[in-house]
């Protein structure tokens, strides 16, 4: 079941059970765009799913169902009389649940409201969700963002799971970011390979001088005709999320039983096939502990792997799964030492630092790590609201220390900084 709030409030006016499974996405919405349609799939066994839509109230639009200031839709035009009372029992279950339960009209609502949070936070650094730069400026990035749906479901991820794919315009960012001047260009998502428009957005992105990468957990590219197609389309890197060598520990921290093996092998076909693949793992309370066996599994399993960064989380979707998610650096900073140890004797690069990463005091004791992030060098966007420590002044590291984030501040304070200071 979705951490997504959304998951919890259709469930209670559909009165569909956490037991079965259900796929739901927003169409349009977000911004001056208002609520836009809450596009929900109910599986029936043996049939493909009923289609039902939740949207603003629109008179003189047929609904089967209304409920305060939202109706519900049916795209279904079967006239199988099983479907149609389906239909009409979760129409009725709507109504009564939004008269019992208001608060769970509220969250579908809020929803929408949440995202146009993230918009506001984007276009307070001059920026928007669906294209950014991102990193220093000796390599800054392109992001390009195709939309929030996955078909993984971390508990530690920042977006809503129902928020808006990404409005037209895809090639357009494409061009804004290369006469930014970027190099580079990274699709992500959510889930970039979820969407049919990647290849042709990737051949626009080489036709514009751009060396192209995907964000992705690789599953997708485990399917050979949708490796061939984003390769010809002149694909060069992928930088896979792989969070544990222990397919249980993963399959429970991406809530997404079986895709594990599936990610595996997507990464073994991408590095099959000439792509610069490096990993991501996300560190949490779950898999700290396993890091030495994540380096050891990435070296013996990927030859040829060019890199492992390793993540802290930042704040997710959900507040109780961050703080569930987060672990103190002292309990990371001896695990993550000797995972990196391990990577650099076996040839493979690390990055630990950065926006996403840790401060260069918890992993001092590599100092093959070490190098100067300035917090200026970055956009605002990856660099604000961070906190230091009352000893961080006196820290040799301090000029190229991005901070804690304040999420990580609130929780834990300042444990597991060890600041660096000459005798």
């Amino acid at each position: 079941m979705s951490a997504d709030p959304t998951d919890a409030a259709v469930r209670t006016l559909l009165g569909v059970p956490p037991r079965f499974p259900l796929r739901w996405s927003r169409e349009g919405g977000g911004g001056d765009r208002g609520f836009g349609t809450l596009r929900v799939e109910v599986p029936i066994a043996g049939q493909p799913p009923l289609v039902l839509g939740v949207a603003e109230a629109e008179e003189g639009r047929p609904a089967v169902a209304e409920a305060g200031e939202l109706q519900l839709l049916c795209a279904d035009e079967d006239s199988d009389p099983a479907r149609a009372a389906l239909r009409d029992k979760l129409a009725a279950r709507f109504v009564a649940a939004a008269e019992a339960q208001p608060s769970a009209l509220a969250q579908l609502r809020g929803g929408a409201d949440r995202f146009d949070q993230l918009q506001a936070h984007f276009a307070a650094a001059g920026a928007d969700p669906w294209h950014s730069d991102e990193g220093e400026d000796c390599y800054r990035i392109g992001i390009l963002r195709l939309g929030f749906r996955c078909n993984q479901d971390c508990p530690f991820c920042w977006q809503g799971r129902s928020w808006p794919d990404a409005p037209a315009g895809s090639r357009e960012r494409i061009d804004a970011l290369a006469d930014r001047g970027v190099a580079q260009l990274s699709i992500t998502g959510g889930e970039p390979t979820v969407y049919k428009e990647l290849p042709a957005l990737i051949a626009h992105g080489v036709a514009r001088g751009l060396r192209v990468g995907l964000q992705t957990n690789a599953i997708a590219l485990a399917n050979p005709g949708t490796l061939a197609r984003v390769v010809e389309a002149g694909l060069s890197e992928v930088f896979v999320s792989l969070h544990s060598a222990d397919e249980a520990v993963s399959d429970a921290m991406t809530r997404a039983p079986g895709t594990w093996k599936r990610t595996v092998a997507g990464i073994a076909a991408c590095l099959a096939a000439g792509l610069r693949v490096r990993l991501n793992c996300v560190v949490g309370a779950t898999n700290a502990a396993g890091l030495v066996d994540h380096a050891r599994f990435a070296i013996e399993r990927f030859p040829g792997l060019h890199g492992v960064s390793y993540s802290h989380p930042n704040r997710a979707f959900d507040p109780a799964a961050y703080r569930r998610a987060s672990v103190p650096l002292d309990e990371v900073a001896g695990p993550l030492t000797d995972a990196a140890r391990l990577l650099l004797d076996g040839g493979v690069a690390v990055e630990v630092l950065g926006t996403c990463g840790v401060p260069p005091c918890v992993v001092q004791d590599v100092p093959e790590l070490l190098r100067v992030v300035a917090p200026d060098a970055f956009p605002a966007l990856d660099s604000t609201d961070r906190r230091y420590g009352p000893d961080c002044d006196r820290c040799e590291f301090r000029p190229g220390c991005l901070g804690l984030r304040r999420e990580y501040h609130d929780q834990h304070g300042f444990r597991g900084l060890r600041p660096v200071v000459s005798s």
